[in-house]
């Protein structure tokens, strides 16, 4: 989706609304050559300025949402673990530790 939103915008002329769709795509793919090459057209052919590459607000809270689930995943896998005595009895850690 932020691939078409970046040339959608631009399409309309909104380059800094561009820009910040680009911004938030590269949270999520950082090292993706097409959209650095997108960038780099921006400054040179758009008269794109360095600041307006500012990742969207909804974009960083997905991000840090997506982060903050993937380490309580794997808190849950490290620290949830059930003994093979019987009766089964799940060990739990404290939760706040994750946080």
């Amino acid at each position: 989706m932020l691939v078409l939103s970046h040339w959608s915008l631009l399409s309309v002329g909104d380059v800094k609304k561009a820009c910040e769709a680009v911004a938030s795509y590269f949270l999520f793919r950082p090292e993706d050559e097409e959209m650095i090459r997108n960038k780099n057209i921006y400054t040179s052919d758009e008269g794109a300025e360095d600041s307006w590459f500012q990742p969207r607000p909804e974009a960083i809270a997905y991000h840090r949402r997506q982060a903050y689930e993937k380490k309580l995943l794997e808190f849950i896998e490290t620290k949830f673990t059930l003994e093979d005595k019987e009766p089964r009895h799940i060990i739990i850690q404290r939760f706040d530790k994750v946080c």
